[in-house]
């Protein structure tokens, strides 16, 4: 009785996910033959019995998916098993996420491979702990890839791993000097897009200007810089009147802007 109502259970499966669990056991079947692997060791090591090894191989849905999952680790392959069901290889899934994203991510989705917006979806759901990453996060794009900002600054998130993240933490902090008692004492901003390792040209320090933006090591403030190059003064000119270089001075302007 039990044997009849497995497989009758067999039966009203769906053709598409029989054809699709054949196919896995004949791939399975064709990789241990490939590494020359006997049956009786291929089953010993995946600590099953031949016979669910052979149902294995014939793709049987009666198997349980650890008995699968077993000997696809045996044979090296368990990491396809983990991207079965992976954001980026979720088609309809995606479709139904795109419609709730901000218009300016929907409008550039038409030209971003599917994949970008996937590999984005995945690293901010992993990297954030966000269960609606792509609705709960600021993202822009440029029609190519999917852009999250981070304290200022914009993380490629559709290529950009936990490594990428935490080395942008780790560049603000490398920007931030504290004092004695463990306060902050003094931050360089950035000021251009996306260089982490960029000079440390402009400060602020609440002791110098009432803490807004200066020249680093003197008290001339980037916006009265800013107001001075838009008025027609030349940045030479300019670097020449403070005794600055140049560098400085554009990197003025560029906190400026930036602000």
């Amino acid at each position: 009785m039990d044997a009849i109502s497995r497989s009758g259970s067999h039966a009203r499966s769906p053709i598409p996910v029989g054809r699709a669990l054949r196919k896995v056991g004949q791939d399975i079947r064709d990789a241990r033959r490939r590494r020359r692997i006997p049956v009786a060791i291929l089953a010993e090591r995946a600590s099953i019995s031949r016979m669910t090894l052979h149902k294995v191989e014939k793709g049987e849905p009666g198997v349980s998916v650890g008995a699968y999952a077993t000997v696809l680790f045996v044979l090296g392959m368990v990491e396809r098993l983990a991207d079965l069901a992976d954001p980026k290889n979720d088609a309809v899934g995606l479709a139904l996420e795109e419609e709730r994203l901000p218009q300016r991510i929907r409008r550039s989705r038409r030209e971003m491979p599917l994949e970008k917006v996937g590999t984005a979806m995945a690293c901010l759901t992993r990297e954030f702990r966000s269960d609606r990453p792509l609705i709960e996060h600021k993202l822009s794009t440029d029609g190519l890839d999917v852009f999250v900002e981070l304290y200022g600054r914009l993380i490629n998130a559709s290529r950009e791993s936990r490594l990428a993240i935490r080395r942008a933490l780790e560049a603000h902090l490398r920007r931030i000097e504290w004092d004695e008692h463990g306060r902050v004492a003094r931050l360089y901003p950035f000021t251009r897009a996306l260089e982490f390792d960029e000079p440390r040209v402009v400060v602020i320090d609440p002791r110098v200007a009432f803490g807004c933006p200066v020249i680093a090591g003197t008290n001339i403030p980037t916006a009265i810089v800013a107001q001075r190059w838009k008025g027609g003064e030349p940045i030479e000119e300019l670097a020449r009147d403070y005794g600055r270089q140049t560098l400085e001075i554009e990197e003025a302007l560029r906190c400026e802007r930036a602000a």
